[in-house]
């Protein structure tokens, strides 16, 4: 198990650095969505925030993904995440810098016209025991193309794979997949047609699986293509990298690896964290200051992805009710600060990404009644910040 990392119900935390004024970013992936009523219905206390602290966009960043990797990896924002070995390093696995690492999962990929459109699995309704006998198909073709599999503790996540040799090749994020045509998202780089040799032989055995040929005969979508994306190593992306001695809590296994690879000691949440979760930081934070905090979830988009609109918006209001309304609190009483960033559900909207931050007073500062309620994400006078601004004011 990786020392920076702990997997309990209740969290257990390292000793950090203390700081004399607490602070907390929060990245939460699915805020917003289309057909959302007003946010301030939502997330009032968010809203609140918006409101007495600064709030605005970024649209150059199109996703919380790309905003944090400026924030917490300025030097080499450029670079794309190497998503295999960052999960890897989340799982605890303590996985080999010097090896190409990976994640591998299933889509659909579906005639239109003159396109093939790609469908991930979870929009398939695919049950998670199809997936397994499907996945375990593909150990062959990834076998004799120098692929080794690790088992994760979540049988829902991707498929954690690794290689002795180096794999120079770049594809997108399965995230960004669905509704959009494989030919445009073919691979690129000096490996780029090995790794589609991979995938074409995958879907020939998927092809012939019987149990793709089952769902075929009832009209449900074969799962006939693997993809294989956050192909890298983690030279660039050691723990020794230590932006600072904070603490952080995620609810991806592969955002736990980018906290860590940032140098935060982190906790996992579940993929949908609870009032209980809520809790148990929240009491830590209230008795101890371990540093610049760091907070990542998901929760909102995966609800979304999942279709599960109400659910997400329920999220959404406990979140803000028994999360963020108490953190601010807390950090009120040590003139800290908090800022959150969020983006759209749907990876496709480039809405950009939206920003709030507050600090001292204005953490729990009421707003009077003549005060109009300021959206978030509305640019004012005086409001514009980058990810390089927030950043100071994070780490500050």
């Amino acid at each position: 198990m990786n020392r920076h990392v702990r997997y309990a119900s209740k969290p257990v935390w390292h000793d950090a650095t203390l700081v004399t004024h607490a602070s907390c970013l929060i990245l939460l992936a699915g805020l917003t969505a289309a057909d959302d009523p007003p946010l301030a219905k939502i997330c009032p206390h968010l809203s609140r925030l918006a409101t007495v602290g600064a709030t605005g966009s970024w649209q150059a960043a199109p996703s919380v993904v790309a905003a944090i990797r400026k924030i917490l990896f300025p030097d080499g924002s450029e670079k794309p995440f190497p998503w295999g070995y960052l999960t890897a390093l989340g799982a605890g696995i303590a996985p080999d810098p010097e090896q190409t690492w990976a994640l591998m999962d299933l889509a659909h990929l579906r005639q239109q016209r003159d396109r093939l459109l790609f469908l991930t699995h979870d929009l398939c309704h695919v049950a998670p025991e199809e997936r397994a006998q499907l996945l375990e198909s593909m150990h062959l073709p990834l076998y004799e193309s120098g692929w080794q599999r690790h088992p994760l503790a979540d049988p829902a996540y991707p498929v954690l794979i690794s290689a002795r040799r180096s794999w120079h090749v770049s594809s997108m994020h399965w995230e960004q997949l669905d509704h959009r045509s494989f030919f445009d998202l073919q691979p690129t780089g000096p490996d780029a047609l090995e790794l589609l040799a991979l995938i074409t032989h995958g879907q020939m055995v998927l092809a012939r699986h019987l149990l793709n040929r089952q769902r075929q005969q009832t009209g449900k979508p074969a799962l006939n293509t693997p993809w294989i994306w956050g192909v890298g190593t983690g030279k660039a992306w050691k723990t020794d990298r230590e932006v600072t001695s904070g603490w952080g809590v995620a609810t991806r296994t592969d955002w736990v690896g980018v906290a860590m690879a940032a140098g935060f000691t982190t906790v996992a949440w579940p993929a949908v964290p609870t009032g209980a979760d809520f809790a148990s930081t929240l009491a830590h934070w209230s008795t101890a200051d371990p540093g610049p905090g760091l907070v990542m979830v998901h929760t909102p988009q995966v609800l979304w992805r999942q279709g599960k609109k109400a659910e997400r918006l329920a999220w959404l209001q406990a979140w803000d009710r028994e999360f963020l309304s108490p953190l601010t609190r807390l950090l009120a009483r040590s003139h800290g600060t908090l800022s959150v960033i969020g983006d759209h559900a749907d990876p496709g909207d480039e809405k950009g990404v939206v920003w709030v931050t507050a600090q001292g007073r204005a953490l729990t500062a009421r707003r009077w009644f003549w005060q109009p309620m300021r959206p978030v994400g509305a640019e004012t006078t005086g409001s514009s910040m980058d990810e390089e601004a927030l950043r100071r004011i994070w780490l500050a």
